[in-house]
């Protein structure tokens, strides 16, 4: 595989994220503030279930982008995928009025506002996933980053709104999220407007055709919701049995998590249609490879760890139990970013969904049991993160499994180099000052970077 290119994709896609990070960074640290623990609980609960809206296109989209995933824009059908557009957006409007109604019958409180909300966010959120597949499929970075850029910006403003006017209820934040996802929605269509606006087909002449994406997409939507339903399990069980103060300063953990996977969201996005390219005899090398790189990033991403010691008590001391959870669900990030970014890409170019799904499901099981026993026996959050963290453990072991036993894979290396990142971090935090603790960390990651150099030199040349 030709890095070249790969990489300028990954560059652009990263400078991209880096905005969302600034804008991350920001809603992080002053929402918080500004909303106060019980409204930024119920904010963070509205973000929880959107993770789930992606359900409601059925596979639709991603069995568009099975297909198309590599190919040139200039090659898409457009009449075709007028078809799809008008297809999709009727889809979800239907749904959208059902689950406002289900809402309003049977909903109390405030989550009856929350699912209004997500429900009105629907069509918005499944229409621009629509939109940034075909980004991502044909190798459009440069749309795909140019509204992420936009979308971080906006987001700056909104909270600079939010601390100079002190407006501190949830339901206008999240309100302001979703009419900017609905303008964004509309420069996408712009954007798009050859494959969205003109002549197009009957429904009925791509019945088939339609009926195909939804039997093609289905496993890899269920495969991409069991990496999000492992991942999310820990939360959802605290959203659900604790107060949601407490669940805001253990979402408040995880929305730190979030800051230190930039650029391995930008390898996962762009990784796809490149691999597609390439040689299913390639796997062992590739996925050796670009898992040692997304594992030694991830690590040196754990330093983020020691500045926090020092800046959350001091500026959101209401959030300072969040500490606890982020030191122990931190160093999960080498785990969980391997196998979303890397593995999860090679389980789909080579069309195993289904058995992704399969080892997810068992992994969710897992979770599940190994979440509620820790709730039964111990009752803290603290316990049902240390829970998670052994159940992302046994998810990663098993695909690991698996691509050994199926490709053959080099695992050796990359596992003890996964296995000392995580304990070095756990060891090292043992120590009360965060000042040596943090020397002590990026010293440890000099050597490591140093050691694993002309590995590196390697992977890029290759």
């Amino acid at each position: 595989m030709r890095n070249d290119g790969t990489i300028k994709k990954i560059s652009f896609v990263a400078f991209s994220n880096i905005i969302k990070l600034i804008s991350s960074i920001l809603v992080a640290f002053v929402i918080p503030n500004i909303l106060g623990l019980t409204n930024y609980g119920y904010y963070k609960v509205f973000i929880l279930y959107l993770t789930y809206l992606g359900l409601f296109h059925f596979g639709f989209i991603d069995g568009i982008y099975l297909k198309y995933g590599g190919i040139d824009y200039d090659k898409l059908d457009k009449k075709s995928f007028r078809t799809y557009f008008k297809f999709l957006i009727r889809l979800e409007f239907i749904i959208s009025i059902i689950g406002i109604v289900i809402t309003i019958l049977f909903v109390e409180g405030e989550k009856k506002i929350i699912f209004l909300l997500l429900f009105l966010n629907l069509i918005a959120l499944n229409l621009t996933t629509y939109y940034q597949f075909i980004s991502q499929i044909t190798s459009r970075f440069r749309e795909y980053s140019t509204r992420l850029i936009i979308l971080s910006v906006t987001n700056i403003i909104i909270v600079a709104l939010l601390y100079i006017f002190k407006i501190y209820d949830y339901r206008i934040y999240i309100g302001l999220i979703v009419s900017v996802n609905y303008l964004l929605l509309l420069w996408y269509i712009y954007t798009y407007r050859d494959i969205t606006f003109g002549s197009s087909n009957k429904l009925s002449e791509h019945k088939n055709e339609i009926m195909y994406y939804f039997k093609t997409g289905i496993p890899l939507l269920l495969a991409n919701l069991s990496t999000i339903f492992v991942i999310t399990v820990d939360k959802q069980i605290v959203e659900i049995l604790f107060p949601v103060e407490v669940f805001g300063v253990y979402s408040f953990a995880y929305s730190m998590l979030s800051m230190i996977t930039v650029v391995v969201s930008a390898v996962g996005i762009v990784l796809y249609p490149t691999l597609k390219k390439t040689s299913i005899n390639n796997i062992a090398k590739n996925y050796s490879n670009l898992n040692r790189i997304i594992i030694l990033v991830v690590i040196t991403g754990l330093a983020g760890y020691f500045p926090l010691l020092w800046i959350i008590p001091r500026f959101l001391p209401d959030y300072v139990g969040s500490l606890d959870v982020f030191r122990v669900a931190l160093p999960g990030l080498v785990l969980t970013s391997s196998i979303s970014a890397i593995k999860h890409n090679f389980f789909k170019i080579t069309d195993k969904n289904i058995s992704f799904f399969i080892i997810g499901l068992i992994a969710i099981i897992v979770n599940i049991i190994l979440n509620l026993g820790a709730y039964h026996f111990f009752g803290t959050t603290i316990s049902i993160a240390i829970s998670s963290v052994i159940g992302i453990s046994i998810w990663y072991v098993t695909t690991e499994i698996y691509m050994v036993r199926k490709y053959q894979i080099f695992w050796k290396s990359n596992a003890l180099l996964a296995i000392t990142g995580i304990s070095y971090f756990y060891l090292v935090t043992f120590i009360n000052n965060f000042i040596i603790s943090g020397i002590a960390y990026i010293m440890f990651l000099i050597i490591l970077i140093i050691f694993n150099f002309k590995k590196i030199l390697i992977i890029a040349k290759t």
